[in-house]
Protein backbone atom coordinates (compact mmCIF):
# COMPACT_ATOMS: atom_id res chain seq x y z
CA UNK A 1 0.00 0.00 0.00
CA UNK A 2 2.86 2.32 0.90
CA UNK A 3 4.47 1.91 -2.58
CA UNK A 4 1.27 3.10 -4.32
CA UNK A 5 0.07 5.53 -1.76
CA UNK A 6 3.27 7.07 0.45
CA UNK A 7 0.78 9.32 2.22
CA UNK A 8 -1.58 6.52 3.87
CA UNK A 9 -0.97 5.68 7.34
CA UNK A 10 -0.73 2.40 8.49
CA UNK A 11 -1.15 1.38 12.30
CA UNK A 12 -0.44 -2.09 13.39
CA UNK A 13 -2.87 -3.36 16.19
CA UNK A 14 -2.32 -6.21 18.87
CA UNK A 15 -3.32 -7.46 22.04
CA UNK A 16 -2.72 -5.32 24.88
CA UNK A 17 -1.71 -9.01 26.61
CA UNK A 18 1.19 -10.30 23.66
CA UNK A 19 2.30 -6.76 22.86
CA UNK A 20 5.64 -7.96 20.91
CA UNK A 21 5.76 -5.33 17.41
CA UNK A 22 5.03 -2.78 20.38
CA UNK A 23 7.91 -3.92 22.18
CA UNK A 24 10.04 -3.95 19.13
CA UNK A 25 8.93 -0.56 17.32
CA UNK A 26 9.93 1.06 20.93
CA UNK A 27 13.47 -0.99 21.07
CA UNK A 28 14.34 -0.63 17.49
CA UNK A 29 14.38 -4.17 16.72
CA UNK A 30 13.11 -7.01 18.52
CA UNK A 31 12.42 -7.41 22.27
CA UNK A 32 11.15 -9.26 25.16
CA UNK A 33 7.75 -8.98 25.62
CA UNK A 34 5.21 -9.91 28.61
CA UNK A 35 2.91 -12.73 27.46
CA UNK A 36 -0.57 -13.08 28.74
CA UNK A 37 -3.71 -15.45 27.63
CA UNK A 38 -5.26 -13.66 24.87
CA UNK A 39 -8.35 -14.19 22.66
CA UNK A 40 -6.27 -13.00 19.83
CA UNK A 41 -3.92 -16.40 20.09
CA UNK A 42 -2.59 -15.98 16.24
CA UNK A 43 -0.80 -12.76 17.67
CA UNK A 44 0.60 -14.12 21.18
CA UNK A 45 3.85 -13.63 20.88
CA UNK A 46 6.34 -12.70 23.41
CA UNK A 47 9.00 -11.44 20.96
CA UNK A 48 8.40 -10.17 17.35
CA UNK A 49 10.83 -12.34 14.76
CA UNK A 50 13.85 -10.70 13.52
CA UNK A 51 12.97 -10.98 9.58
CA UNK A 52 9.30 -10.15 10.60
CA UNK A 53 10.43 -6.69 12.37
CA UNK A 54 12.55 -5.35 9.79
CA UNK A 55 10.35 -6.37 6.91
CA UNK A 56 7.00 -4.47 8.62
CA UNK A 57 8.68 -1.89 10.65
CA UNK A 58 9.15 0.63 7.72
CA UNK A 59 6.09 0.31 6.61
CA UNK A 60 4.25 1.26 10.19
CA UNK A 61 3.78 4.44 11.13
CA UNK A 62 1.65 3.56 14.34
CA UNK A 63 1.39 0.64 16.72
CA UNK A 64 -1.74 0.47 19.10
CA UNK A 65 -2.70 -2.14 21.58
CA UNK A 66 -6.57 -3.31 22.40
CA UNK A 67 -7.64 -4.90 25.63
CA UNK A 68 -9.53 -8.83 25.62
CA UNK A 69 -12.94 -6.71 25.75
CA UNK A 70 -12.64 -4.82 22.41
CA UNK A 71 -11.27 -8.25 20.85
CA UNK A 72 -14.39 -9.51 22.56
CA UNK A 73 -17.06 -6.51 21.28
CA UNK A 74 -15.56 -6.38 17.61
CA UNK A 75 -15.75 -10.44 17.42
CA UNK A 76 -19.09 -9.89 18.21
CA UNK A 77 -20.12 -7.03 16.41
CA UNK A 78 -18.93 -8.86 13.27
CA UNK A 79 -20.78 -11.82 14.30
CA UNK A 80 -24.40 -9.82 14.92
CA UNK A 81 -23.64 -6.99 12.44
CA UNK A 82 -22.47 -9.26 9.17
CA UNK A 83 -22.52 -12.67 10.18
CA UNK A 84 -18.97 -13.07 10.02
CA UNK A 85 -17.12 -15.53 11.96
CA UNK A 86 -13.88 -13.95 12.78
CA UNK A 87 -10.91 -15.28 15.58
CA UNK A 88 -9.73 -12.39 17.84
CA UNK A 89 -6.38 -12.08 15.57
CA UNK A 90 -8.49 -10.74 12.94
CA UNK A 91 -10.70 -8.98 14.75
CA UNK A 92 -8.28 -6.66 16.16
CA UNK A 93 -7.71 -3.92 13.52
CA UNK A 94 -11.88 -3.50 13.87
CA UNK A 95 -11.69 -3.54 17.69
CA UNK A 96 -9.31 -0.73 17.59
CA UNK A 97 -11.50 0.98 15.46
CA UNK A 98 -14.42 0.46 17.56
CA UNK A 99 -12.85 1.71 20.48
CA UNK A 100 -11.76 4.93 18.83
CA UNK A 101 -8.52 4.33 18.95
CA UNK A 102 -8.17 4.65 15.10
CA UNK A 103 -9.71 7.19 13.19
CA UNK A 104 -9.51 8.78 10.21
CA UNK A 105 -11.92 10.40 6.92
CA UNK A 106 -11.19 6.80 5.45
CA UNK A 107 -10.16 3.51 7.01
CA UNK A 108 -9.23 0.33 5.73
CA UNK A 109 -9.75 -2.68 8.43
CA UNK A 110 -8.03 -6.34 7.40
CA UNK A 111 -10.94 -9.23 8.64
CA UNK A 112 -9.52 -12.64 8.54
CA UNK A 113 -9.05 -15.75 9.97
CA UNK A 114 -12.27 -18.22 11.08
CA UNK A 115 -9.89 -20.33 13.34
CA UNK A 116 -11.73 -19.87 16.74
CA UNK A 117 -12.88 -22.76 18.31
CA UNK A 118 -16.73 -22.72 18.61
CA UNK A 119 -17.26 -22.88 22.08
CA UNK A 120 -15.25 -20.15 22.54
CA UNK A 121 -16.67 -17.61 20.06
CA UNK A 122 -20.52 -18.73 21.56
CA UNK A 123 -18.78 -17.78 25.00
CA UNK A 124 -17.19 -14.38 23.48
CA UNK A 125 -20.32 -13.00 21.60
CA UNK A 126 -22.66 -14.47 24.75
CA UNK A 127 -20.34 -12.40 27.08
CA UNK A 128 -19.68 -9.13 25.48
CA UNK A 129 -23.44 -8.91 25.13
CA UNK A 130 -23.31 -8.13 29.11
CA UNK A 131 -20.61 -5.46 29.57
CA UNK A 132 -20.61 -6.02 32.71
CA UNK A 133 -19.27 -9.54 32.27
CA UNK A 134 -16.12 -8.43 30.08
CA UNK A 135 -14.20 -8.73 33.18
CA UNK A 136 -14.62 -12.72 32.60
CA UNK A 137 -12.65 -12.69 29.05
CA UNK A 138 -8.94 -13.41 30.70
CA UNK A 139 -11.10 -16.90 31.72
CA UNK A 140 -12.52 -17.40 28.44
CA UNK A 141 -9.48 -17.47 26.73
Amino acid sequence: MKALRPDVRVIAVEPAHAAGFVAAYLHGGPAPAALAPTLADGLAVSRVGALTFALAAPFVDDVVTVTEAEIATAIATLTRRAGVTAEGAGATALAAVLAGKISARTVIVPICGRNIDARLHERVVAIAAEPHSLRRLAAAA
